[in-house]
């Protein structure tokens, strides 16, 4: 019975709290009724008209007119130029092989040393190439005395000439020996073939080399050669002895000229392009075979209409700048050329020297804002933007 009487005070206690809740949020209802969202849009008007301008709540100032720079459109010289990549080539380049097997006997280079044609090299061990040519220079010592005795017995008739031809052969051949007796001799020595730049050695003293062993290499660096490739579009535009001239990171503010030399009589059916390449004077040493190099070939320089990059806008498929117009920006759509790399664009369309563009504090410009010019520096969009007249 006690438990009883507990669960239905319980119950009473929950129905009260209930019903306090709802009449409370009638209460709240009741009071925010009458303002609605229209009241409450005149009173935030009321509240802004009252308010100084420029500072009325939940605003952020604006300013009517933008602070720019402008520069005039002039005219610039451009060149029409084709521009590749290559690779520095040796005027000659060889590998240097020993033309028998040999033990190395001397290495008589440093690597980076200039040699001179003729050069020795590299020595093998020759000690046993000269035993044979003492014997071959012996043999033919005694051939050529025998030779002249039987031409001097058939001339008195006492010889048959049948002797006196195998005189004569046995001389011819032992002579023949003793030339092939210097030639191996020869071979033991390894010559520069050409004046140039030995490379580094591959080789030591006392080593085994054969023929197939590259021992160093020799590089004629006083003219070197650029290989690039160009678009076969571009075929009738190429020629020999065109000028070039070549960049490269290695040397960085420096340029190389050189002039073509050879042009492929084939275009590459896979890069749809021909290699071309031109010879360069070397005389510092500075180019070194396999270095990358950009390349340019200027084919006819002209005078265009042209403008700061920094001036130039781009929405979407359209490229315009703005001009000053009686205080205002005035937008105009134009068509690019070619850029030179220093800062200009060529304009094909579009503009004509003299005019006035609006050149920095583009960022906040459309057709038909009022502008200020500020002179003497350029308009920064970031802080001037805002500038009034007069400021």
């Amino acid at each position: 019975m006690r438990e009883y009487e507990e669960s239905r005070l319980a119950q009473r206690r929950s129905i009260i709290t209930i019903a306090a809740l709802c009449f409370c949020g009638g209460a709240f209802l009741g009071v925010m009724a009458p303002w609605s969202s229209s009241d409450l849009s005149a009173l935030t008007q009321r509240v802004e008209k009252a308010a100084p301008e420029g500072k009325r709540p939940g605003r952020p100032a604006m300013s009517r007119v933008a602070g720019v720079g402008v520069d005039t459109v002039g005219t610039a010289s451009f060149a029409d130029m084709i521009e590749a990549v290559g690779s520095i080539r040796a005027n000659q380049s060889v590998a240097i092989v020993a033309e028998d097997s040999g033990r190395v006997a001397e290495i008589n280079f440093r690597a980076g040393q200039a040699v001179k044609k003729g050069d020795l090299l590299i020595q093998l061990d020759d000690r046993d190439e000269k035993i044979a040519l003492d014997e071959a220079n012996a043999a033919f010592t005694e051939a050529q005395a025998a030779y002249e005795r039987q031409k001097t017995l058939a001339s008195s008739k006492v010889a048959t000439q049948a002797t006196l031809e195998a005189a004569q052969a046995l001389y011819l051949k032992t002579k023949a020996a003793v030339e092939k007796a210097k030639r191996n001799l020869d071979r033991q020595q390894i010559r520069a073939p050409f004046d140039g730049i030995v490379g580094l050695s591959r080789t030591d003293i006392g080593a085994w080399v054969t023929p197939s062993e590259v021992l160093t290499t020799l590089d004629d660096l006083e003219t070197v050669e650029v290989e690039f490739q160009v678009p076969e579009r571009m075929l009738t535009e190429v020629r020999d002895g065109q000028t070039i001239h070549i960049t490269t990171p290695s040397y960085a503010g420096r340029s190389f000229a050189g002039v073509i030399s050879d042009i492929d009589s084939r275009v590459d059916p896979a890069s749809r392009a021909f290699t071309v390449r031109a010879k360069i004077d070397n005389a510092d040493l500075a180019l070194k075979p396999g270095m990358f190099v950009n390349v340019n070939i200027t084919l006819r320089e002209r005078t265009v209409v042209a403008v700061p990059e920094s001036a130039v806008m781009a929405l979407g498929n359209e490229t315009y700048v703005f001009l000053l117009d009686n205080g205002k920006a005035r937008r105009q759509v134009i068509e690019l050329g070619l850029r030179d790399g220093s800062g200009k664009v060529e304009v094909t369309k579009g503009l004509e020297a003299g005019e006035t563009i609006i050149s920095s504090g583009l960022q906040t410009l459309a057709d038909g804002t009022p502008v200020n010019v500020i002179k003497g520096a350029v308009a920064d969009a970031d802080t001037k933007a805002n500038s009034r007249p007069g400021t």
